[in-house]
């Protein structure tokens, strides 16, 4: 079966949907990925000398996308799509496709288990952890399971409302430094200033303690893979270090039961207010926001208790308030994991076209 697979978000959803990629690629090797243009080196990166092609929607890049139009995937047998909105819907699929399979577009599921619905159809039943991690599943188990020797901060995020305050991030480090952990900060070339403003506050080597992203992932990945857990922003970065971390999340506004890093030992922290979920995220509501009280109401002192958090697997999918307000969840993408599994083997199906 001529297979293609449709996946043209941000860097960290494309890790999100990594599993799903993998597993439809392993039974349908030939399958050709229609991805970001942006995300090329990753996915090459990622999924190895697989059939990679570039598709790009206006509303999806920040930058001009490609004016000449969309390809015709009515050459392929089945096309999977891993994202579904107002505009890659039913109606768009039905004009370009002849069999196709939608996700369930909702908040409320982790992403990893709203593309098991997809590629499932296609596949059946895969052990997402393994699809996720592949060789890498015992090395980051075994960094759980302890408490961390060296800790990265990943401080990149792609709203500026996501992001955890640069005193935060000062304070934590310190907390660590004269706890005698080793500190490092992860960015990409933007955040770069900010990142050696951060060390030098710490009382760090701006230049050893750096991990700069770039288009060489491996060698990004290969340094991450030194530390032992990652503090991260709500961002890409983030979900790439979580490929060879285990991660503790600073959320804010986003919906974080789909788009919390992968993983039965991540961590999240998130402020329960009277504002969430955030209008952020709705498309009939304007966002006032002035504050963003929801990521700077946690403090370096939370984190520094949620990083000391002993690991328990019979504890993976609940949570439990550690401050006034604010929320520990441990593995996020695992909440209610067996019986929303199951259900989307139940429901999974595929869409001909008219």
């Amino acid at each position: 079966m001529n297979v293609a697979i449709i996946k043209p978000d941000h860097i960290g959803d494309l890790v999100l949907s990594s599993a799903a990629i993998r597993a439809i690629m392993r039974r349908h090797p030939n399958a050709t990925l229609f991805i970001a243009g942006k995300n090329r080196s990753l996915a090459r990166h990622l999924f190895g000398d697989v059939a990679i092609e570039t598709i790009d929607f206006p509303h999806l890049t920040k930058a001009d996308a490609s004016q000449g139009g969309y390809p015709d995937l009515r050459g392929f047998d089945m096309v999977a799509f891993l994202r579904s909105d107002g505009i890659l819907n039913t109606q768009w699929a039905s004009l370009r496709c002849r069999r196709f399979v939608l996700p369930v577009d909702t908040h409320d599921d982790h992403q990893s288990v709203i593309d098991f619905g997809v590629a499932s159809a296609l596949v059946g039943h895969y052990d997402i952890e393994e699809a996720f991690y592949t060789d890498r599943l015992e090395r980051v188990r075994a960094k759980a399971s302890r408490f961390p020797g060296k800790v990265g901060f990943s401080i990149g995020s792609g709203f500026h409302a996501n992001s955890w305050p640069p005193g935060h991030w000062i304070a934590l480090g310190r907390k660590l430094r004269d706890a005698g952990i080793g500190v490092s900060v992860i960015s990409g070339p933007a955040e770069a200033g900010l990142a050696r403003f951060l060390l030098r506050q710490i009382g760090l080597d701006p230049v050893r303690n750096l991990i700069l992203g770039g288009k060489d992932f491996a060698d990004f990945l290969g340094r991450v893979d030194e530390l032992d857990w990652v503090v991260a922003s709500d961002g890409g970065t983030g979900h790439l270090c979580s490929l060879v971390c285990p991660t503790l999340s600073v959320f804010g506004p986003s919906p974080f039961r789909r788009y919390a890093p992968f993983g039965t030992w991540a961590r999240l922290l998130t402020m329960n207010l009277d504002c969430s979920p955030c209008c952020q995220y709705s498309a009939r509501l304007v966002n006032g926001c002035l504050t963003t009280e929801c990521v700077t109401g946690i403090n370096a002192q939370v984190v520094m208790d949620a990083l000391r958090f002993p690991h328990s697997t019979g504890m993976v999918g609940s949570s439990l308030e550690v401050a006034p307000g604010c929320q520990l969840y441990l593995g996020v993408s695992h909440l209610d994991h067996r019986s929303k599994i199951e259900s989307r083997l139940l429901e999974n199906g595929v869409h001909h076209a008219a």
